[in-house]
């Protein structure tokens, strides 16, 4: 018993002094021989002697809140700690730790799972200082990066209790915490660390992949987390954080998006595919490489699928909230189904090294730059074209939080004057910095909703497009242009577009918009029932180009949305676009009106004048060009302003000293034969592999399918405008005999 009491004693003097010591400067410099010495004496003692290091980062409060030097020494109490265990951790796998011995601390994976379980649940604390919060995370980083397979173990023992004990703590300290709980999720679905594309780099590859082969997670317990991950509602809870306005919108935004890059876009193991190669070359080729194993992680996955999650975020997007909000939501629904499509600019495929030569260890060759091949995973479990099938059935709502003009929609203005002009200096100058909800009076006199404007010292006002708005625009080009290699997917979105009715405004007949405008009257005005019905888009997302000429960021998604319409020759779509919205004789006018639009105009012009070439001649557009007085008178105009556009800079005056100018420079003199289908003016618009109509052996089947969709367009618009085919056609008569 003696001997038993004299141990516990020195064992509680060791405790002291290791206190003692992290009060000091010497553990700033984490293990050294002394800080060694006596973690090795009291690990020796007891097998949780790391809990002695651990309970000071969790547990030493400062004992005066309000005393500034006894929160300095608690903090830097729990860094020293910190510090002393990351070292400890890192002393077998990093390279520049190898001169010292083995870990003194953590031996065993076991005490890697409860170090783990008893920082997750101190996490649980919200009265825990910032600092603790953070030195927490970097152990279980480091944690997870050497002992994964443990820690994933304790975050999710205790089944939903412990889930909700242990991770939903972690949506609650945001930013500081999500991190962690990123990290752990694309730990436990795919083995690898939770690092975006755009932040990998060669080196980290490389130790990435060499820690992967040293400390595997078995597929089983991957599997039983992702089981656990999809019943614990994971991406329900993040959107509902998303919501939130005590989060951080970015940080839970680049969690979302993280776990689903990560997850969603596996790369390919090098060694692995090499191994599997070698074997079948063995084998006369009588097995394939084999892919990266699955787990099921396509249920993690499943609230995506739901039109439910896109359309509680739609609806936040309609509330009154914090325009930081606003972006970070908008940002995960773009990006979230940009990364389901391969469109997202997060998946970098190319890393470059991260180390200097001289910074290398001795030995160690430096990683070259190379390719990442990666697989999309989610066009694999097919869940992108449940997400687009989703997103279709939100179009409505997604329509009406773009907030499109509802009326005098052609004619729409973002910016106006303002009405007062004996405004003084310094109110002008207080309306300069201020933002106010104002309604735009020249453009929405029947809209009973507000528009945010911004008011310029300059006496005008503005409807900015703002930057969340160009999110969700992104997001309905997506929706628009996605395409999944079968002709049943291509045109969805578009004729769903379409079923949407014309505004008033934009109908033929004289007698409907006075029926239209009389019904409005006897309800004394708009219903709230019709003015929350969205009404067809393409007018208003014509208008937005001549509303704001100097928004490259709108013009180049209208433009990928016009090209895909164009393309797919979508009939009904083009009558609107065109014909409703008068969109190209406004573009023909704007090349003499605006410098700003002009770039984007001609695209369009040369995109339509190629397709147009490659149609037969009864289709749509090739009828409706050649039947276009300004387009005619025009034609030459914007060809040669493309010419000009197109010819090579050593031709502009001015440019190139007339001595360099050799007699070889008229070669590349631009002509017409430059800009036709089949060169890279033509791919570069994106009409790559599409030649001209011959129109020599397959004019029948073009004429039966032009009939087919002139029929087809021809019920659209009777449904659209109300009128009968035999009125359109009588129309129609009677206008080419008064041309005549």
């Amino acid at each position: 018993m003696a001997t038993v009491a004299a141990a516990a004693g020195l064992k509680e003097e060791s405790i002291e002094e290791i206190r003692s010591f992290l009060d000091t400067k010497e553990a700033d410099f984490g293990l050294d021989e002394r800080a060694k010495k006596l973690v090795s004496f009291i690990c020796q003692q007891d097998e949780e002697g790391y809990r002695v290091l651990s309970n000071v980062i969790v547990t030493q409060q400062p004992t005066n809140q309000d005393d500034v030097g006894d929160i300095a020494a608690a903090a830097a109490r729990s860094y020293r700690a910190m510090n002393i265990l990351k070292q400890d951790l890192t002393m077998e796998t990093s390279p520049y730790l190898q001169h010292l011995n083995k870990p003194l601390i953590i031996t065993q994976p076991d005490q890697a799972g409860l170090l783990a379980k008893q920082l997750l649940v101190a996490l649980a604390n919200k009265d825990q200082p910032s600092y603790t919060v953070l030195h927490i995370r970097e152990v279980l980083a480091m944690l997870m990066d050497r002992f994964p397979g443990n820690v994933l173990a304790s975050a999710a023992s205790g089944g939903k209790q412990g889930l909700q004990e242990h991770l939903a703590p972690l949506l609650l300290h945001s930013p500081t915490t999500l991190s962690i709980l990123t990290n752990l999720v694309c730990y436990g679905c795919t083995g690898r660390r939770g690092e975006p594309s755009a932040e990998k780099s060669a080196a980290s590859m490389q130790q990435q992949q060499q820690m992967m082969r040293n400390q595997k997670i078995a597929a089983g317990a991957r599997k039983k987390f992702v089981r656990q991950m999809a019943e614990f509602q994971l991406f329900d809870r993040l959107a509902q954080s998303l919501k939130t306005e005590e989060a951080s919108g970015e940080e839970v935004c680049d969690a979302i998006l993280t776990i689903l890059e990560v997850v969603g876009y596996p790369p390919e193991d090098p060694t692995a595919a090499a191994t599997a190669t070698n074997a079948a070359t063995a084998t006369n080729n009588k097995s394939s490489p084999p892919s990266t194993p699955q787990v099921g992680e396509n249920l993690l996955f499943g609230p995506l699928t739901s039109g439910d999650w896109w359309k509680d975020l739609l609806e936040a997007l309609q509330q009154e909230t914090r325009m930081e909000k606003k972006e970070s939501i908008a940002r995960t629904l773009h990006s979230a189904f940009g990364l389901a499509t391969g469109n997202s600019s997060r998946i970098v495929k190319s890393h470059a090294p991260a180390r200097d030569a001289t910074e290398l260890p001795q030995g160690e060759e430096n990683k070259e730059e190379e390719e990442e091949h990666i697989i999309n995973r989610l066009v694999e479990w097919e869940l992108t074209d449940q997400m687009h099938a989703a997103l279709l059935q939100q179009l409505p709502l997604l329509l009406r939080t773009l907030n499109l003009p509802r009326s005098d929609i052609l004619n729409y203005h973002a910016t106006d004057e303002e009405t007062s002009s004996n405004s003084s200096p310094d109110a002008a100058a207080a309306a300069a910095t201020t933002t106010s909800t104002t309604t735009n009076d020249n453009n929405n006199d029947n809209n009973n909703t507000t528009t945010a404007t911004i008011r310029h010292p300059g006496r005008y006002r503005t409807v900015p497009m703002g930057s969340w708005r160009v999110q969700l625009l992104s997001l309905l080009k997506e929706i628009i242009c996605y395409n999944n290699n079968g002709n049943s997917q291509s045109t969805r979105a578009m004729d769903a577009l379409m079923e949407f009715p014309l505004a008033p405004e934009l109908l033929k007949s004289k007698k409907q918009q006075k029926a239209a405008d009389e019904s409005k009257s006897s309800k004394g005005g708009e219903s709230k029932e019709d003015d929350e019905t969205p009404y067809n888009p393409w007018p208003a997302l014509c208008s937005l180009v001549f509303a704001y000429p100097y928004n490259d960021f709108y013009h180049n998604i209208f433009y990928q949305m016009l090209q895909t319409v164009v393309l797919q020759h979508h009939e009904p779509t083009l009558r609107v676009i065109f014909q409703k919205s008068k969109f190209l004789s406004r573009a023909l006018r704007s090349l003499n009106e605006s410098s700003a639009l002009k770039g984007l105009i001609l695209q369009v012009l040369n995109l339509l004048r190629l397709r147009s070439q490659s149609l037969a001649p009864n289709a749509f557009l090739a009828q409706y060009l050649a039947s276009h007085d300004l387009w005619k008178e025009a034609s030459d105009q914007f060809i040669e302003l493309t010419l000009y556009q197109q010819k090579p800079i050593k031709q502009a005056p001015g440019i190139v000293p007339t001595m360099m100018l050799t007699a070889s420079s008229s070669e590349t003199t631009i002509s017409l034969a430059d800009i036709e289908l089949g060169t890279d003016f033509a791919n570069k618009l994106g009409l790559s592999g599409i030649s001209k109509w011959d129109g020599s052996s397959l004019e029948e089947a073009v004429e039966d399918e032009a009939s087919k969709a002139a029929a087809a367009a021809a019920a659209a618009a009777e449904q659209q405008d109300g009128q009968g085919g035999k009125n359109k056609k009588k129309k129609n008569n009677k206008k080419k005999k008064k041309k005549k």
